[in-house]
């Protein structure tokens, strides 16, 4: 045993070390220029592409973060991932549209649309998105191998021996790299997701034994009263929707493969394959709820490491070795992803745009590993620095969609501006700090403080305070209800000198939970400012040219042909194709909203049958054994 660990489990974390090792390297030997570093060719199929979608938007941390918030919440905890349950449909639409840009990065996309001062903008949220997640990502897993070590290995330790793994075969590699290891990586996963599933119900007695042992029934409902109610869920929805399209890696995401349909069944088809595993993640930690009891601050996050870490050994020896190789699979398989996204941002839309347009391509590709490394750190920086998992998720959650209004009003509205894109950028980051701020919260939960003395009447307290007799007696809350505060005479009996707090929220009660205000409003105030901003811009400023205009929507309405030539510039259709002309929806100049193919509905309503039967699944699962 070293390190908490067995040798079987050595043997097999070291002979997959090896293996991805080796394949990223060998990759290697084919990127010529950015288009081979970033986009990986375009040379990628169905299958490939599955498992790139399901890797690059899997890892462990989502099952630390879906089991750690099941722990507190109960089964509401699902959509703690499930978030983007909904969007999944939606995949089947937006993937044809990104790889119809003909970009490296999304960068290429806010350039051609607005200018490259939008484009650098969008570069500095980008890159802040993917640094975040990459350091969220690291701490989820680093906190499950410090829970399956048995404490043995820090998970510090842990995620800087991640680091070194995933950007020694991403910065040889860039995209290419990634998407081959994520087929083995992504298999992996799915082994991560299910191999506790059975042997964690056993312990617990099944699901009877859960309804046994979990006397409150709000932990068995998928939509709960408290936080995450049905609002809540809606939020995260509507942002994820949103803001996917603005999170850097789905270009490559989305095109990356050979063909619109190798983007349309990889997106879509390998979200879908998360959903399924996030069901598993759930039910474990309905298992830890019973298994280790009152678990509090940043313990629930070690549940998931801590069943695999109790369980596995019982089972067969190795398995330990292979979870956490499923384990560390799941996290380099969406930081390699990340990192070459990130490195492709800078390398293009800011370096190559603004500091040396005219360098070889051995030149962009050297810049852009050295890139990969730099944003790494910084991930690993915030990793050690942020407080727990599900805190780091949600921060992730609000800031993808920081510059969607941008994105989604310059795809469909002509009449969008450059002024608009920073007006809806600036104003959605200012009201989502300003809501952030202490100073707001304690105005939200309307907190108003005072120093009381013995004998004090109502009127008097009411006069420090502001706050009417009529609604300090309905708000009598907290310290009242201990005993301090005598309602029969309306004095207060405190030792004098005491600092004594009276809530009088000053929003609605629904806006608030616990004495702060809700992330669902949060989030609902954030992207409604931004896209209001976006529009009143717009209407009274310059309009981009319409060449320009025409040069972008022209390449959205042509579908890429089967073998199409590889462009290096962005928004331009090979010679002699002829722009596509398919019927618009709204008959007017300045929107570009097309009738969709009868392909693009079939294939939604796929989706949505399926996100149907996922939900009632769950929800017949609720009541098994109950």
């Amino acid at each position: 045993m070293f390190l908490g660990i067995g040798p079987w489990d050595w043997t097999a974390l070291i002979a997959y070390f090896v293996l991805i090792t080796f394949l990223g390297l060998w990759t290697a030997r084919k990127v010529s220029d950015t288009a081979d570093f970033f986009m990986a060719g375009r040379r990628f199929g169905k299958a490939f592409m599955i498992f790139f979608a399901f890797g690059a938007g899997t890892s462990g941390n989502d099952a630390v973060g879906v089991s750690s918030k099941t722990y507190t919440n109960g089964l509401s905890g699902i959509w703690w991932q499930w978030l983007w349950l909904f969007c999944t449909p939606f995949y089947w639409l937006i993937a044809p549209v990104m790889r119809r840009m003909r970009c490296l990065t999304t960068g290429d996309y806010f350039e051609a649309r607005y200018d490259g001062g939008v484009a650098a903008l969008y570069t500095v949220v980008g890159v802040l998105q993917l640094t975040v997640s990459i350091g969220v990502i690291q701490l989820g897993a680093g906190s499950m191998i410090e829970a399956i070590s048995g404490g043995a290995i820090h998970k510090n330790y842990a995620i800087l021996v991640m680091t070194v793994l995933f950007v020694t075969y991403g910065m040889a590699g860039g995209l290419g790299a990634a998407i081959i290891t994520d087929f083995i990586q992504g298999i992996l996963t799915v082994i991560l997701s299910f191999v506790l599933l059975p042997f964690a119900l056993h312990v617990v007695g099944g699901f009877s034994g859960l309804h046994e042992q979990i006397s409150d029934p709000g932990m068995f409902k998928i939509v709960a009263p408290g936080e995450i109610n049905a609002f809540y869920i809606a939020m995260l929805c509507l942002s994820a929707l949103i803001g996917i399209v603005t999170q850097p890696h789905i270009m490559g995401v989305c095109a990356a493969g050979r063909s619109e349909m190798d983007g349309r069944v990889g997106f879509a088809g390998g979200n879908l394959l998360k959903r399924f595993c996030t069901i598993a993640w759930m039910v474990v930690g309905l298992c830890g709820v019973v298994m280790y009891p009152g678990l509090t601050g940043k313990q629930p996050d070690l549940v998931y490491g801590q069943v695999a870490h109790d369980l596995l050994p019982l089972v067969m020896p190795g398995l330990i070795g292979v979870f956490l190789a499923a384990l560390i699979a799941s996290v380099m398989s969406s930081c390699d992803a990340a990192m070459v996204s990130c490195s492709g941002l800078f390398t293009q839309n800011l370096y190559r745009r603004w500091v040396a347009r005219d360098k070889s391509e051995r030149h962009y590709v050297l810049v852009g590993r050295i890139a990969s490394l730099c944003f790494v750190i910084c991930g690993v920086f915030f990793a050690l620095m942020v407080e727990d998992v599900p805190k780091g998720l949600l921060l992730t959650f609000k800031l993808q969609a920081l510059i969607a209004a941008a994105f989604w009003l310059g795809l469909f509205w002509r009449r969008a501006t450059v002024a608009g894109a920073w007006a809806a950028t600036v104003a959605g980051f200012i009201v989502l700090y300003a809501t952030g701020t202490a100073a707001f919260q304690a105005y939200a939960a309307g907190e108003k403080y005072l120093v009381a003395e013995p004998g004090m009447t109502l009127e008097q307290v009411a006069g420090r305070t502001g706050v009417t007799p009529d609604k300090l007696r309905a708000w009598s809350a907290g310290p009242w209800d201990d005993g301090f505060w005598s309602k029969a005479n309306d004095t207060a009996v405190l030792p004098e000198g005491t600092v004594v707090a009276v809530t009088a929220p000053a929003l609605p009660k629904f806006m608030l939970w616990k004495g702060k205000f809700r992330d669902s409003w949060q989030i609902f105030f954030y992207l409604s400012a931004q896209f209001l901003a976006g529009i009143l811009v717009s209407l009274v400023t310059r309009r981009v040219p319409t060449a320009k205009l025409d040069r972008v929507y022209n390449c959205l309405r042509t579908p890429v042909v089967d073998n199409e030539p590889h462009i290096t510039t962005p928004f331009t259709l090979p010679v002699g194709r002829a722009p596509g002309n398919p019927p618009k929806v709204i008959k007017h100049p300045d929107f570009e909203i097309y009738m969709p193919s009868w392909l693009s509905v079939g294939g939604f309503l796929f989706f949505w049958a399926w996100v149907a039967g996922l939900i009632g699944f769950v929800y017949w699962m609720a009541g098994w054994g109950a």
